[in-house]
C-alpha cells in the first residue's frame, strides 16, 4: 500500500510546525518496519535535505499561481502510484489544487490539522467535502466542535494521539526520586497568556509559594511581554526560568528533567505538551476541558488558579507516587499506535 502525504509546510527536522502530522512522516522514515509505503509532497520546507522527497519552495511567503501549477502536476504525477492521499491542513490555498489533481481517482483524507475557525468548517465550504473521503481529528471533542461548525459527522475519523518514541521517552534511571526543591514545567505559547492560561499557572505558583512550598517554574516557549510582569511580586518572578523557544527535538530534555508539566490552557483541539510529557515518563495537571480528559494525571476546574494551587498541592504531598505511575504508563502514547490507526483507515479505503 502507498500512501502519498501532502503538506503546505513540512520541516525536515523535528519542529512544533503541524507537530502530530510530520511526526508521523518523520517516524514512518526510522521506523524499523513501516506498515505502508510512503512519500511526501510538500508546497513549502525547511530543512528538507535529508527528509523530504519533494518540494515545490524552500519559501515561507505566499505560493505564485506556477507554484500551484506544479504542485498539481507533481500530485497528477504521483496518482498512479498512490492507493491514498493524505492532505494535513483543510487550506484551500492546497485543498482546491489537491482536489483538481485527484479527480476522485484516489481517496483522500484530510486532516488533523483543522480547527473550528478552519475554511474546511464553515458552511459555504460544505460543497467541498463530497471531493474527501475521512477528516482525521484529533479527539471527540475535535470531532464536536467541527460537527458544530458545519461538518458532516460521518466523514471524521479520530486518531488517537502520540508521541515520538525515539525522542520522547523516561530516562534510564530506574529508581524515581524527588529533590528537595520541585520543579513545575509549562510548556507552550505564554504570550497568549489567556487562551494558554499562563496567568493561571503564575497566579497559582503564586499561591503555592506563598504556603511555604520549595517550587520552582520553567517555561519553555514564546514568554509573555514585559507588561505582564509588572504585577508578580520579585520574590516569585526569581523562581521562574524562562527559557524561549527551544528546537522540537530538545523538549524531551525539559519533560524528564521536570518534576510534573502543568497544562492550563483554556481552549485545545489535543494538547500535544501533555502527550509528550506522559511519554516521558512526566506527570501532567491539566485543566478539565475535554482533549485533556485521559492525558492528566490529575485536573483542575478549567481558568481557576485556586483549583490549580490545591492540585499542586496534592501533588507536593505524594510526588513519587504519581511520577511513579506516570513512569509505568509512558509507553502508552507512542505514536506507533496512531501510526497502527492510519494504517487501518488507509487500508478500508482503498
Amino acid at each position: 500500500m502507498k500512501v502519498t502525504y501532502l503538506t503546505s509546510t513540512f520541516w525536515g527536522i523535528p519542529a512544533s510546525t503541524f507537530a502530530k502530522f510530520n511526526d508521523v512522516i518523520h517516524y514512518l522514515q526510522v521506523m524499523k518496519n513501516p506498515p505502508f509505503d510512503f512519500e511526501i509532497v510538500s508546497a513549502n520546507a525547511r530543512h528538507v535535505d535529508s527528509t523530504a522527497k519533494w518540494s515545490l519552495s524552500h519559501s515561507q511567503h505566499e505560493w505564485r499561481p506556477c507554484q500551484l501549477s506544479e504542485y498539481i502536476k507533481k500530485v497528477s504525477e504521483v496518482k498512479s502510484e498512490t492507493d491514498v492521499f493524505h492532505l494535513n491542513q483543510a487550506d484551500l490555498k492546497l485543498l482546491l489544487p489537491t482536489i483538481t489533481a485527484i479527480r476522485s481517482e484516489c481517496p483522500l483524507v484530510v486532516g488533523p490539522n483543522i480547527s473550528t475557525s478552519h475554511q474546511l468548517a464553515h458552511h459555504r465550504y460544505s460543497p467541498l467535502s463530497r471531493w474527501i473521503d475521512a477528516i482525521e481529528v484529533f479527539t471527540d471533542h475535535h470531532a464536536d466542535t467541527l460537527v458544530e461548525s458545519g461538518a458532516a459527522r460521518r466523514q471524521l475519523i479520530r486518531i488517537p494521539s502520540g508521541a515520538r518514541p525515539d525522542l520522547f521517552y523516561p530516562d534510564d534511571c530506574s529508581d524515581v526520586s524527588q529533590s528537595d526543591c520541585t520543579d513545575i514545567l509549562f510548556v507552550g505559547d505564554a504570550s497568549a497568556t489567556y487562551w494558554k492560561g499562563f496567568e493561571i499557572f503564575i497566579n497559582a505558583i503564586k499561591k503555592v509559594i506563598a504556603e511555604g512550598r520549595s517550587v520552582e517554574a520553567t517555561v519553555v516557549g514564546t514568554p509573555p511581554d514585559d507588561a505582564f510582569w509588572a504585577d508578580v511580586p520579585a520574590s516569585v518572578e526569581s523562581r521562574i526560568t524562562l527559557v524561549g523557544h527551544v528546537q522540537r527535538s530538545d523538549l524531551p530534555q525539559f519533560y524528564r528533567s521536570a518534576d510534573v508539566l502543568v497544562n492550563p490552557s483554556r481552549n485545545e483541539t489535543e494538547g500535544m505538551t501533555s502527550v509528550e510529557a506522559r511519554a516521558c515518563g512526566t506527570p501532567v495537571i491539566g485543566s478539565d476541558i475535554p482533549p485533556f480528559e485521559k492525558k492528566n494525571t490529575q485536573t483542575f476546574p478549567v481558568g481557576d488558579p485556586d483549583g490549580l494551587s490545591t492540585a499542586l498541592c496534592a501533588f507536593l504531598e505524594s510526588p513519587l507516587e504519581y511520577k511513579q505511575v506516570a513512569r509505568r504508563t509512558a509507553n502508552k502514547w507512542s505514536i506507533e499506535q496512531s501510526i497502527g490507526s492510519l494504517a487501518d483507515l488507509y487500508g478500508q479505503m482503498r
